[in-house]
This record gives structure tokens, C-alpha cells and sequence, in this order.
């Protein structure tokens, strides 16, 4: 129901709501799709396949939604690798890039430790997510304090 923000650069917390994310990124994100970007699944995917292309390295598949064209790349072993998000509305030049890398696998789960996400429109928005430590299909608690020299809104 919340997202929490961490700014190291300005020693801030920002504590929002889920929509919160939706007006700076003027994209549609909900909680399952929020959970797929955490996770490393493909967003806005539908069953509409428009187009497939298998090259000797990669596959290429154009998915068409409510919202977005979704352009996915694909390795061989089926790791995702980009994700081109292009508007259906013409009239909006609002795209999204995410591009997955540096994969590892654990108990035979490929998983991107690395992200980029660039979210264009009016203005510009880039992400760069770094993951250290990882599981899954475990249960799990989390604590955050918001460090004492940080500043919370």
C-alpha cells in the first residue's frame, strides 16, 4: 500500500503511496506490476503477440495492451534482457527502457542483479537497481528504520 524512498545524495525519506509512483512516472504501475519490475518479470505483458523473431542469439517478441506496445528481447535461455514500452496513444510520446543484466542463478533461478529503467515523457526518469542480496519462496520480514541523520517526508 506504501513505497518507501531512500535518497542517500540528500539524506531524505520519502514515505508515499503506491500512487505516488504512478504521477512521477506517468506510468500505470499497480502492485502486481510493481512486484514483476521487482522481481525481474516482464511489465504491461499481454497474451497479444503481434510479432516474433528468433535471431541466432536472441527472440524478439511485440506484445500490444491497453497501454503499451511492449517490445521484449529475449536470450536463447529465455533470460529477459530489454523491455521497450512505447505508449498506444500517438498523441503521448511516453516510453519506458529497462534493460536487465548481470544475471546469477540460485537453486536454478536466473535472476538480473542489475537494472536500468529510463522513463521518458515530458520529463525524464532513470533508475539504476543493484541487487546484493536475494531469495526466494521464503518467508519474509522486513524491518526499516530510517537512519537518525536522515531527514523523513
Amino acid at each position: 500500500d506504501s513505497v518507501i524512498l531512500m535518497d542517500k545524495r540528500n539524506k531524505e525519506v520519502l514515505c508515499r503511496s503506491n500512487e505516488y509512483l504512478q504521477e512521477v512516472t506517468q506510468i500505470p504501475l499497480d502492485y502486481t506490476s510493481l512486484q514483476n519490475l521487482i522481481v525481474g518479470n516482464p511489465i504491461f505483458l499481454t497474451d497479444s503477440v503481434c510479432s516474433y523473431r528468433q535471431t541466432e542469439s536472441q527472440i524478439l517478441i511485440m506484445t500490444v495492451g491497453d497501454f503499451f506496445k511492449n517490445l521484449l528481447t529475449l536470450s536463447k535461455d529465455n533470460a529477459l534482457l530489454h523491455c521497450k514500452l512505447d505508449d498506444i496513444n500517438m498523441s503521448r510520446s511516453r516510453t519506458a527502457d529497462i534493460t536487465y543484466g548481470d544475471y546469477e542463478n540460485l537453486n536454478n533461478i536466473p535472476f538480473s542483479t542489475s537494472r536500468e529503467i529510463i522513463v521518458s515523457e515530458k520529463n525524464k526518469i532513470q533508475v539504476k537497481m543493484n541487487y546484493k542480496q536475494y531469495e526466494f519462496n521464503k518467508p519474509l520480514s522486513i524491518t526499516f528504520n530510517v537512519p537518525k541523520n536522515y531527514k523523513k517526508s
